[in-house]
């Protein structure tokens, strides 16, 4: 049985463009013809809907067949197989190239990290996270903060060599989230290597900073030929009685962790789910996490196959948590964090505050190709609890808020305060506990730590 992933790997990094080209040598090599026909192949025999939403896959291959053989070089060829795949307009479809992965997913597959999050807030590159004693925040680097350019190169070219190339789901939210990958594939990278960032302060200074990748200090037993996954876990009680839980993907390893805390806040006045940025992961890690957040037995996900269907139920556990949850989601949110969002928002269960996600929720294989590249197949149509697909349609939150960099400046995260305000029974931000960078919340809340 292969493992199911729910995993979203956006475009911006697989795109061709920043990889090392093979031009040297004579391309495309046999080992490389051999992949493209397994690509296909996979695809071909694997692929959940027989029609293949009307695409003819024949046909396909017999196109990009052309084009490929010829390739003058990787870069070519990769963008080339990607567009192939990208044909089914369906997520979860991607062709890595070999040491690619840590680009592709940065904050999963990456080894080191300077210890800041980012994202793309009004064509700024705004930092929205800094991780406590990280060398991101020793080097005085705050939430709010504008990065104008990584390792010299302007972060609006960044983004534009992304948005040349987009995966789907084809929307707007998508399109939103490939630059945010590709501002964290700069962000993160190959432990011990170094960035220099230059910034906009709060006053609006310009600075410049060089900062090391450290080596994160926790990572998954990778299968063969696989990459390892490198995990985050941080909880935390807020003021008010609330619980705080927050993870970088949903992997089994994480399990105890979650179940620790969740059995640790089971008396809390409610539970914040801090699911951004987190861009899915594996579909038992993610029911398994279910678990201890239902109040009732459910239906969490239906997975259509091509040769069956089936249900997947998720049983509370006798510690689960049953009081008032919210869930944070924004457009980093992909695959299984959009998934648990929308089925415990159908059941009821939890309220969704944040943005509107992009719906990229197909279940997906990974395997290695000949070429030591990496093929992510969809095969599993999902379906969540209330018998959606929510594919190319996302999470739509009961709360819309977004950040915004003063706000961040301020130290102010209008979406967990947005949050808080729902548990803590509030009408108004006036009312509730106001959520501050290094105030009313211990640091290491707000910064990862």
């Amino acid at each position: 049985m292969r493992r199911l992933l729910v995993v979203a790997l956006t475009s911006g990094a697989v795109a061709m463009g920043c990889l090392t080209s093979l031009a040297s040598e004579a391309f495309p090599r046999a080992v490389d013809l051999e992949s493209f026909e397994v690509v296909w192949r996979t695809i071909h025999e694997a692929y959940f809907d027989p029609t293949f939403g009307g695409v003819d896959w024949e046909a396909v291959r017999d196109q990009y067949w052309l084009h490929v053989k010829d390739a003058a070089d990787s870069d070519e060829f990769y963008r080339l197989l990607n567009s192939m795949v990208f044909e089914l307009e369906r997520s979860h479809s991607a062709v890595i190239p070999p040491d690619s992965a840590g680009m592709v997913l940065p904050s999963g597959y990456a080894g080191g990290a300077v210890g800041l999050d980012v994202r793309w807030l009004s064509d700024e590159a705004v930092v929205v996270r800094v991780d406590s004693g990280s060398s991101a925040d020793e080097a005085g680097i705050r939430p709010g903060f504008s990065i104008s350019s990584f390792d010299g190169v302007p972060v609006q070219e960044i983004v534009a060599q992304a948005m040349a190339f987009l995966a789907p789901p084809f929307n707007e939210r998508s399109t939103e989230e490939t630059a945010n990958s590709a501002l964290l594939a700069q962000v993160y990278g190959e432990a011990g290597t170094q960035v220099v960032l230059t910034y906009r302060d709060r006053q609006g200074d310009l600075a410049t900073v060089q900062l090391v990748r450290r080596a994160r200090d926790r990572v998954s037993e990778p299968s063969p030929g696989m990459p390892p996954v490198y995990l985050d876990f941080a909880s935390e009680w807020l003021q008010g009685d609330i619980g705080y839980v927050r993870f970088n993907t949903f992997h089994v390893d994480l399990l105890p962790d979650f179940a620790q805390a969740i059995a640790s806040m089971r008396e809390a006045r409610g539970l914040i789910l801090d699911l951004r940025g987190n861009p899915g992961g594996e579909l038992d890690a993610m029911v398994g996490m279910t678990t201890y957040l239902l109040k009732d037995p459910a239906v969490i996900v239906t997975l259509v196959m091509r040769s069956q269907t089936a249900e997947v139920p998720a049983v509370p556990v006798d510690s689960a948590f049953r009081g008032p949850l919210v869930l944070l989601v924004d457009v980093r949110c992909t695959s299984g964090s959009e998934m648990l969002s929308i089925s415990l928002q159908a059941l009821g269960r939890a309220v969704v505050v944040g943005e509107r996600t992009s719906g990229a929720v197909t279940g997906a294989g990974m395997i290695p190709l000949p070429n030591g590249a990496l093929l992510m197949y969809p095969f599993v149509q999902t379906l969540a609890a209330n018998g959606a697909d929510p594919e190319g349609v996302g999470v739509t939150p009961d709360v819309l808020i977004s950040l915004t960099r003063d706000q961040l400046l301020d130290g102010y995260d209008a979406q967990l305060q947005a949050a808080i305000d729902y548990l803590s029974g509030a009408n108004s931000l006036q009312e509730s506990l106001v959520v501050r960078v290094g105030g009313l919340i211990p640091d290491r809340v707000l910064h990862g730590g």
